[in-house]
């Protein structure tokens, strides 16, 4: 079976996160239907952090191939990729119509 990403934002406690709902004043959580205090984020929450992009040393250029496709992927995930790519269209755009 694949895998999948569902991108969300990260909540400190269970009260602010899209997956929290009360039913008769008992606070669950919809990803495993696990009864959760409003005010606090279990050890055993579902959601993992987005892992943080890698640095280049510019030094070792096998270390920096891997970092720039670690990177890439995160850049994916995010629609980081996407957002670049439509800045450097109107970038190209914009000098098209200056000249």
């Amino acid at each position: 079976m694949g895998k999948a990403i569902l991108l969300v934002n990260m909540p400190d406690k269970c009260k602010d996160c899209e997956f929290y709902y009360e039913f008769e004043c008992i606070g669950r959580c919809k990803l495993n239907s696990a009864l959760v205090q409003k005010d606090e984020k279990p050890d055993w929450c579902p959601l993992g952090p987005l892992p943080k992009k890698k640095e280049l040393s510019y030094e070792d250029f096998a270390y920096d191939s891997r970092a720039a496709a670690w990177n890439s992927c995160i850049d994916a995930i995010t629609g980081t990729n996407r957002l670049k790519k439509e800045r450097r269209q109107q970038d190209r755009l914009m000098n098209w119509q200056q000249d």
